[in-house]
């Protein structure tokens, strides 16, 4: 169990840098590979907003089996939190997107690249907060958080694939979805 506090802020910080760079990273990798389809799993292969919400989640799914297998395995509320986490890095991005682009009426680069790292740290630091509380989350709700952390993972193996053909999908630049 992680209660020392300067362990826990140098994970928090480690985990944050982790997603925010491996994110960056992820948003051109697929181009730089070539393209290579299986890799479209996990990279960003277009501009829609659901690619955009790859590069945060795919990151924090990577760096959760650090995570569990170094502490998060003597933490009770540890797939509570990070199922909280999984979905709140791509419920912010979506939302603060569509917010501000429907009252602007356009996107801006520096906007979409803060709202990508607020989203990151905003669900980082609730993550530690959950993590952290004395409740439980044990029985039907760890199965429901596992379970909810496995659907998500099904859900962004599957659209990149088989994208449904609404905006959230598509790609401003060409007007296609998915691959």
């Amino acid at each position: 169990m992680i209660r020392n506090k300067k362990c826990m802020l140098i994970w928090h910080i480690s985990s944050l840098i982790f997603i925010i760079l491996t994110g960056s990273f992820f948003h051109f990798a697929y181009e730089l590979f070539g393209r290579f389809k299986p890799l479209a799993l996990i990279f960003a292969v277009n501009e829609s907003v659901w690619e955009h919400n790859k590069i945060g989640f795919w990151p924090a799914v990577i760096f959760s089996f650090v995570e569990y297998f170094s502490w998060g395995k003597y933490e009770k509320n540890y797939f509570c939190a990070k199922a909280l986490q999984l979905f709140l890095i791509p419920y912010i991005i979506t939302s603060f997107f569509y917010t501000y682009t429907g009252i602007i009426g356009f996107h801006v680069l520096w906007v979409d690249i803060f709202i990508f790292v607020a989203a990151v740290a905003i669900a980082q630091y609730v993550f530690w907060q959950v993590l952290k509380t004395q409740e439980c989350a044990a029985g039907i709700l760890k199965f429901f958080c596992i379970a909810c952390i496995i659907i998500l993972i099904i859900i962004f193996s599957i659209f990149t694939f088989f994208a449904p053909q609404i905006p959230l999908f598509i790609d401003p630049l060409t007007g296609k979805a998915g691959i």
